[in-house]
């Protein structure tokens, strides 16, 4: 039997095999047959969310605080009778305290009596002529005493229903009002002048019998005095 024949169908075979398996490999997978992206995935069930609660930030601002200076005769608190049934108008401490410089007593009396304000006087003391805060502060301290210039000036206004005195000598009457204010006050305060106590327990210091003495025993000047005291300075006379 001649063999050349099988020889060469199987020679066919092989080759056939070879190209098959050559084809085979240049075959390159493509990602999508294997896998699907993570980012692509739907999840199974949804995934609940946390909300954080919301902590508010919003400052709660006080409506009744004060941002003005109240003008005069308005009453802050100026119940001239105390809960005891006396009389009290000035504390002690406010009586001698330092006080109001002379800008700050300018600018009150700019806020609330300008003829005051503008008000200058010749003085011995100066070489200038002297606006009324200085001359208020100059009046309430001398060798002899020391006086919040915020009493002595509503003291001085109050008496003379802020008009200026007819001679223009503001610092005589300042001084001679400073200078009263603080004697009555020893009158009654003085260790030994139990006998003045005695005749005014309808009185609760010294500082309140000064003024009540000062205007003459008129509830309804002392009244109007505190009013005055608290819209010129924004602080009341009382609690110190």
């Amino acid at each position: 039997m001649d063999r050349k024949p099988l020889s060469f169908v199987f020679l066919a075979l092989v080759l056939f095999s070879a190209t098959a398996c050559a084809d085979y490999k240049g075959i390159q997978p493509t990602a999508s047959l294997y896998y699907t992206p993570y980012s692509t995935l739907t999840p199974l069930s949804p995934t609940a969310t946390i909300t954080p609660p919301i902590i508010s930030t919003t400052t709660l601002v006080p409506t009744n605080t004060l941002t003005t200076t109240p003008e005069p005769g308005t009453p802050l608190g100026c119940l001239i009778i105390n809960e005891d049934g006396k009389l009290y108008i000035l504390s002690n401490k406010e009586f001698y305290a330092f006080g109001p410089d002379d800008d700050e007593l300018d600018q009150a009396l700019a806020d609330h009596y300008p003829e005051w304000a503008n008000f200058t006087q010749s003085v011995q003391w100066s070489s200038e002529p002297a606006k009324v805060g200085e001359i208020v502060s100059e009046a309430s301290f001398d060798e002899k005493f020391a006086l919040n210039p915020a009493v002595t000036l509503t003291t001085l206004g109050t008496s003379l229903d802020w008009q200026i005195p007819p001679d223009g000598d503001l610092f005589a009457q300042a001084f001679a009002t400073g200078e009263r204010l603080v004697r009555l006050w020893d009158e009654y305060s003085h260790p030994d002048h139990e006998s003045v106590r005695a005749s005014y327990p309808e009185v609760s210091n010294g500082a309140t019998y000064a003024l009540y003495v000062f205007f003459d025993y008129d509830k309804e000047k002392l009244q109007v005095w505190c009013e005055t005291y608290q819209g010129l300075f924004g602080t009341s006379p009382l609690h110190r």
